[in-house]
């Protein structure tokens, strides 16, 4: 950032006024007391994000001061700027940085291959190790009957809608979340990598590897309450997709046998210092084009929906059917019951969301092209 002129009114708004007065860039003297006024003043700012520490607010060796980003609004970083307007010296907020989410740490694994046993190691440690407190979502906090969840498939589907709703809800900004689970279908866990980016929060995926005969005895030496049935055991077993470090979703990778001990370092590393997959538009909300937008869609769709219903009452496929409000005409190709219909609108509202169009007025023309190319 380079040089800023600065004048006393706007020195006398800032939140520092009254030591930047005297300290102000231009007067006699230097500018070093203004350096090292906002050295000082700064982290008390930043304590506010971090009470345990002040390590990330002054880099010296790049000359970066980084600011929380909850102070980043409009006024508080016209303020700061007034700060910086120092030679040599940026501004770096928090959101920028690997810092802003805390991480997602999924476990993976065959039922009864350590999962557990390796998220509580996990939780002990950052416990001893950071200032940050660790949640650990799995099938043991919901207190699920595994046999009867894992015997029936709408069962098991809600179990994993519940602990990807509760990861959801976890994530934040100042926690670590352990999704300890047998996360053992691919589409999940890709369900899972769509989460991280849209909250922007880096992950891994450990991977407990053990033998099918080695689950099972283990599953054998559990509690009865706690076991899973041969048949369910080796059901899963079965159904079982091991990540891969190729995908992206699967990727940090950490594999981890019974007798080996946690890469506690290398899993900071992925964590702690690697930026979080960056969102795109499939993860990411848009904004609307207009406060109506929403409102307008759901009428011209429904409209339509409604026309089309009637006008085939009294036209053959191959007719045009004429749509008020469009240009365009239907090409009816082919008889369109309601629950299609219904179907096709609620698709084209779902894309429509997330590429809005400036022009209220070609949302009927757009409605009549989608439903022509669906029906082809």
């Amino acid at each position: 950032m380079g040089k800023k002129s600065i004048s006393n009114s706007q020195l006398l708004e800032s939140p520092f006024s009254s030591k930047l007065l005297r300290n102000t860039v231009g007067e006699s003297g230097s500018s070093e007391d203004l350096r090292e006024m906002i050295t000082q003043e700064l982290p008390k700012v930043a304590q506010l994000e971090h009470p345990k520490g002040t390590r990330d607010v002054y880099n010296q060796g790049s000359n970066a001061l980084t600011v929380p980003a909850r102070y980043m609004s409009a006024s508080r970083e016209e303020e700061l700027l007034i700060c910086f307007a120092v030679e040599k010296y940026e501004y770096l907020p928090v959101s920028q940085t690997s810092c802003n989410k805390m991480p997602l740490i999924v476990m993976c694994g065959y039922p009864c291959s350590g999962k557990t046993r390796r998220a509580h190691e996990l939780r002990e440690y950052f416990a001893q190790n950071t200032e940050r407190q660790v949640h650990i979502v799995g099938d043991e906090v919901l207190g699920i009957d595994k046999s009867s969840v894992y015997a029936d498939s709408q069962k098991e589907k809600s179990l994993r809608g519940s602990l990807r709703a509760e990861v959801e809800r976890k994530v934040n900004r100042d926690d670590i979340v352990i999704l300890d689970s047998l996360n053992y279908i691919k589409g999940y866990r890709y369900e899972l990598f769509c989460l991280i980016k849209h909250t922007q929060t880096p992950h891994c995926l450990m991977y407990c590897l053990t033998s099918a005969d080695v689950s099972s005895e283990w599953n054998k030496g559990r509690e009865a309450d706690n076991q899973y049935t041969q048949e369910i055991l080796d059901g899963l077993i079965q159904r079982f997709e091991a990540p891969d470090s190729r995908n992206r979703w699967d990727s940090p990778l950490f594999t981890i046998q019974q007798e080996d001990s946690l890469p506690f370092e290398a899993i900071c590393d992925a964590l702690f210092k690697r930026k979080a997959p960056a969102p795109n538009q499939s993860t990411q909300s848009q904004p609307l084009s207009s406060t109506n937008f929403l409102y307008e869609l759901d009428k011209v769709t429904q409209d339509i929906l409604m026309a089309v219903l009637e006008s085939q009452k009294t036209s053959v496929p191959g007719d045009l059917i004429s749509i008020p409000g469009a240009t365009e005409k239907i090409e009816l190709t082919r008889s369109l019951n309601m629950v299609e219909l219904r179907k096709l609108r609620r698709q084209f509202i779902s894309y429509t969301k997330m590429h809005p169009t400036e022009n209220i007025g070609q949302i009927a023309n757009m409605f009549v092209q989608y439903l022509n190319k669906s029906m082809h």
